[in-house]
């Protein structure tokens, strides 16, 4: 669980196209698939930054949450809906994984739609 909300935005983009000025901190962990991710926070507050997998080497998802103006993001897809609340209800039109993009083409889809 990466926090107590039923929401978490990720936005994924290519790895090349992050810029980061100033300092974070990393944590590790496994994920789901066996792989492992790197999670950057801001080491003064904590906050998520951004994600970013050893299985996705291409790709990072920043944490919408970190965003100054997230209210302008418009999804492109849910993952992860197998843990999502039954009282949400997701919009059919917008593809959805019960956990997530399985292969690099699916994730490379995603981004395709992202831009």
């Amino acid at each position: 669980m990466q926090a107590a909300s039923a929401f978490g935005i990720s936005v994924p983009v290519m790895k090349t196209n992050l810029e980061i000025e100033g300092e974070t901190a990393v944590w590790r962990r496994p994920t789901d698939s066996g792989s492992h991710t790197n999670c950057h926070f801001c080491p003064r507050c904590g906050s998520r930054l951004y994600h970013a997998g050893d299985n996705r080497p291409f790709m990072v998802t920043i944490k919408g949450g970190s965003l100054d103006e997230s209210q302008t993001l418009d999804p492109i897809a849910h993952i992860w809906t197998k843990s999502k609340q039954d009282w949400v209800l997701l919009p059919e039109d917008v593809p959805q994984w019960d956990t997530q993009p399985a292969t690099q083409e699916e994730w490379m889809k995603l981004l395709s739609w992202s831009n």
